[in-house]
């Protein structure tokens, strides 16, 4: 399962939690809990693209290039990355991510 988003971090300073932050809000139908499409939280391969120039992005403990484009993955041989425990932090100025992930 492969599936991508793209996130407007507009909080700066705040550390957004990748699951409960920003992904979940996404799933959540409050009309029909029925058409929720399954994501787990739990993926094999995390890809974050920062999608704002000039714009520094913490991912956890790592600061991300400043560059427009820049992209950054976590894999694992199983769906071992915890998206519950990744951050997003952006910098000075607002920004715009784009989140990939993969699990199997």
């Amino acid at each position: 399962m492969t599936r991508s988003y793209t996130f407007t971090l507009t909080s700066v300073g705040k550390a957004y939690n990748l699951w409960t932050d920003l992904i979940l809000p996404t799933l959540i139908d409050p009309q029909f809990s029925s058409n929720t499409p399954y994501v787990p939280s739990n993926v094999q391969e995390l890809t974050i693209q920062n999608q704002t120039g000039a714009s520094a992005l913490t991912w956890g403990t790592m600061i991300l290039s400043t560059a427009a484009g820049s992209i950054y993955t976590k894999r694992a041989s199983v769906n071992s990355i915890d998206l519950k425990k990744e951050t997003l932090n952006p910098g000075a100025n607002p920004m715009t991510v784009v989140v990939s992930i993969i699990a199997n």
